[in-house]
């Protein structure tokens, strides 16, 4: 945090929340979701359960795409970490 702004990175996207203008209703509702490249082994699972979300790079390991969960896919993306063979998936709300 820096002078009161919030600055996440995800892998393709960077996005500023200033805490004075999301509500905390508003923040209670963001998602992000993190693959920890060191235990995915690649099954692909969360691609299939949740596209909209994870996708897999050249090497064949899944990676997060977008920066926020949308709303819409919240519970395939909680489904996706819970059922991740390795445990590589987290997610944050």
């Amino acid at each position: 945090m820096f002078l009161g702004i919030e600055v996440v990175i995800c892998q393709k996207e960077e996005w500023i929340i200033d805490k004075g203008v999301l509500s905390k209703n508003e923040r209670r509702g963001i998602m992000k979701a993190y693959v920890n490249p060191d235990l995915c082994s690649g099954t692909g699972l969360c691609v299939e359960t949740c596209p909209e979300v994870f996708e897999l790079n050249e090497e064949g390991l899944s990676t997060v795409k977008v920066s926020r969960v949308p709303a819409g896919v919240q519970q395939n993306c909680r489904e996706a970490a819970d059922n991740c063979p390795t445990g590589a998936i987290s997610v944050e709300e």
